[in-house]
């Protein structure tokens, strides 16, 4: 298994833990027979218009009346700041949603209490995939659960691949090239006006580098040490995942970077293939009539094929007085019932137990039996600090050798160089 270990804490962070003082919090939760507790809950702009979010708070209300939710959409930009400002006013809610590619920042600060540990010994007993404590744990404690929850995966355009004369989605970085050609239209004056493969260059960083990152994976590279202590991308695996890119783009001339995200040039029909989270929820609303597949990210010649967990994340306040009492919130969230309920409502997360993977209601959905299929190989984000500071700095160089201002090799260099300064300086 490969590992992104990546280092580092962003001053702001490295202030929190010295400044705010998250450890200890206000203590222990505080419980009374016949109390009705509320649960103040942060989750970013959006989240309770989602149709499962709308359906399972209504549920929990009627199941628990004894614990009242009490929730406060924050805008994606504001977020950070307001919830670790919280928690230097000591006023922190009891409840928070993070992106899974921040989950090192706030372990690290302290900005997130672990799960207490005989609720920790009675979930992981409970028949979860071991392969979730990469995600969810960190030196031995668990500190979140997952919102919504999946591997990176292939989606492939059925039509045009039949079109191409195509029957089966790539295997190999071979075969994935000759069907990006296949696939890419060009118009008269033989600019590109349909891509074979559209590649992530737009949007949140993270994201980027997480859709490349499988191809560094499978070509049997890693992005830092295990210590993370520095980069390893500069490296022969470095070098022909990112010269992978570059060659759809200029030498196959079946990518571009003319068209925009690529889960939107997917869904209106402007790329035969692309790789990220589900979205068979919004082809279903979006594009009915598309008719798609899901496929594991090819892999490099003589390797297997492997991905990045996407996720959002909830964790509990350290400041929180309610702390058992909002880790048995998501611990009920995350009981087989629901999570088999989501699966078939929301198709944004993969099963969480062998015993809701077999359900057949579940086993009849493709996305899951890929996703399965792609749990062995899947790689979480790291669970370190600063992780996004590292992804910028590696992807403003990436960018310069996709858009042919700098070669493969010169711009990993002096993204090793830089990424590596900024290590040293936050040690």
């Amino acid at each position: 298994m490969k590992k992104v270990v990546l280092g580092v804490v962003s001053i702001f962070v490295l202030l929190s833990v010295s400044f705010f003082g998250f450890a200890g919090g206000q203590g222990e939760p505080e419980s009374i027979t016949g109390e009705v507790i509320t649960l103040e809950v942060w989750v970013l702009s959006g989240h309770l218009s989602q149709q499962w979010n709308q359906y399972i708070y209504q549920k929990w209300e009627t199941e628990k009346p004894e614990i009242k939710l009490n929730f406060l959409e924050i805008p994606e930009d504001e977020y950070e700041r307001k919830y670790y400002m919280s928690l230097q006013a000591k006023k922190a809610p009891d409840l928070i949603s993070f992106w899974g590619e921040t989950f090192g920042d706030y372990v690290h600060s302290g900005a997130v209490a672990p799960m207490p540990d005989d609720l920790r010994t009675a979930f992981w007993d409970s028949g979860v995939y071991p392969e979730f404590r990469k995600i969810f744990d960190f030196d031995g404690k668990t500190y979140a659960l997952n919102d919504n929850i999946g591997p990176y995966i292939m989606h492939f355009n059925k039509t045009m691949f039949s079109e191409a004369g195509l029957s089966n989605p790539p295997n190999t970085w071979d075969d994935f090239i000759d069907a990006a050609k296949k696939t890419t239209k060009y118009n008269e004056q033989g600019d590109v006006e349909r891509v074979g493969y559209a590649i992530r260059h737009v949007g949140h960083i993270p994201g980027s580098v997480g859709k490349w990152l499988p191809f560094l994976f499978s070509a049997g590279g890693a992005f830092m040490d295990e210590d993370g202590q520095k980069v390893l991308f500069n490296d022969g695996a470095g070098r022909k995942a990112l010269g992978l890119y570059v060659d759809l783009i200029h030498k196959h001339k079946a990518s571009s970077l003319e068209f925009p995200d690529p889960r939107n040039a997917f869904i209106d029909e402007l790329a035969a293939m692309q790789v990220s989270e589900n979205i068979e929820r919004r082809l279903e609303k979006e594009a009915p009539d598309l008719d798609f597949g899901f496929a594991l990210i090819p892999a490099a010649a003589g390797s297997e094929s492997e991905t990045v967990f996407d996720c959002n994340l909830f964790g509990v306040s350290p400041q929180s007085n309610h702390q058992r009492e909002a880790w048995e919130h998501l611990i009920w969230l995350h009981e087989a019932s629901r999570i088999k309920e989501r699966i078939l409502m929301a198709k944004d997360v993969v099963p969480l137990r062998p015993a809701t993977a077999n359900d057949p209601a579940v086993t009849q959905l493709e996305f899951v039996r890929i996703a399965l299929v792609a749990l062995e190989g899947a790689n979480p984000y790291p669970v370190a600090p600063n992780f996004r500071e590292v992804c910028g700095i590696f992807w403003d160089y990436a960018q310069r050798a996709l858009y042919a201002k700098m070669s493969v090799a010169d711009a990993l260099v002096e993204a090793e160089r830089d990424a590596n300064e900024a290590l040293a300086r936050a040690r």
